[in-house]
């Protein structure tokens, strides 16, 4: 069971016989003592909102009201309208009115009350069939006990696989095309291991956590300092001073946030497009106010200079599922008020 080297780590070892596994079998449980190097991480959890409660129009109307009433009372108290009061508001507003976005959804959902009743007949059934293996009357109860048991497994499996089916055909009448293909995936899918693997430049396998950031830190230090080209592109000559730019208008600021797609990954700040577009003339009006303040100043938040690179797959190693570097694409994820920002400048470029 272990070698003599490791025997004095394991300790107070006893046999369950009463452990329902559906084996002929008896489960041996002891404990293990081993001497780890300890390491203490602190994680930091984000709350997200549910975004996926704004498609409901009362629910849109409540969440502004609401961001309203905030800012409000804010201005009661004379606080400023700076990007940090937005983004607090924006942020505890969401939570409270959407309330907080549960991704984890349970493997064993269709496990319900009859599942658990039956497991516990079958589990007595085997007890009393344990303790006098001879009785033939036991064992048969053993026997239909078991195979109630697996039948209603079974059936509720059944009937959650139906009522899922009928929710994706409902998501397709209604013309949820997202939501839809989001359980198909789900479902096809099934369970997918997440490999943290990676090879570095000599090809050897990379596994600890700190090593393999470290060699996303050299890839990426490389890629973005490149030597300059050979032919470079001759430069553009703008006609005008491009000092005597004026401000964008509020019309054209207000129909960069509508323009906004839904759906969208949010970036470092956690705030998506629907809760800016969706936030009401109340908010809207505070980040024109902020919009007009960046023009003049010409100093942007720092938070807008921080950005999520996510990491996609472009190919990989069959034989040992393990990646490199060079196998990823990667894209940067940024706050939505800068890509409002932004927005304004490439339609002014565009213009000229």
């Amino acid at each position: 069971m272990i070698k003599k080297k490791f025997r004095s780590a394991l300790f107070n070892t006893r046999a369950f016989r009463g452990a329902n596994c559906d084996s002929d079998h008896i489960l041996v449980v002891g404990n293990l003592r081993v001497r780890l190097k300890s390491k203490i991480l602190t994680t930091i959890q984000t709350i997200k909102p549910y975004i996926e409660k704004l498609e409901k129009t009362d629910v849109r109307i409540a969440y502004a009201i609401n961001v309203q009433n905030r800012f409000g009372l804010l201005e009661k108290e004379e606080i400023t309208s700076d990007w940090d009061t937005i983004k607090s508001v924006v942020t505890e507003v969401a939570i409270e009115s959407l309330g907080p976005c549960i991704n984890a959804r349970r493997r064993n959902n269709w496990f319900d009350e009859e599942c658990k009743s039956a497991a516990e007949r079958k589990k007595r059934c085997r007890i009393k069939w344990i303790e006098d293996r001879a009785n033939l009357d036991k064992r048969e109860d053993l026997r239909v006990s078991r195979n109630l048991a697996t039948s209603t497994n079974r059936r509720k499996k059944r009937e959650k696989v139906g009522e899922e089916l009928r929710e994706i055909e409902e998501n397709r009448a209604h013309g949820k095309r997202r939501k839809q293909f989001q359980e198909i995936n789900r479902m096809g899918n099934g369970f997918q291991p997440r490999m943290n693997f990676i090879r570095n430049k000599e090809g050897n396998i990379i596994i600890g956590k700190e090593d393999i950031q470290r060699r996303w830190k050299e890839y990426f230090k490389e890629l973005f300092n490149r030597p300059p080209p050979h032919n470079p592109v001759d430069e553009m000559e703008m006609e005008g001073n491009i000092d005597d730019v004026e401000a964008p208008t509020q019309e054209e600021i207000t129909d960069a946030i509508r323009k906004r797609k839904n759906n969208k990954a949010a970036g470092i700040d956690n705030i998506a497009a629907e809760l800016i577009k969706y936030g009401g003339q109340a908010l809207h009006d505070k980040i024109i106010s902020l919009m007009y303040s960046l023009w003049e100043n010409e100093v942007r938040p720092s938070d807008w200079d921080e950005g999520i690179l996510a990491v996609l797959h472009k190919k990989k190693e069959i034989a040992l599922y393990v990646e490199t570097t060079e196998a990823f694409a990667y894209f940067q994820l940024v706050t939505e008020s800068l890509q409002i920002f932004c927005s304004n400048d490439y339609e002014f470029i565009a213009k000229i």
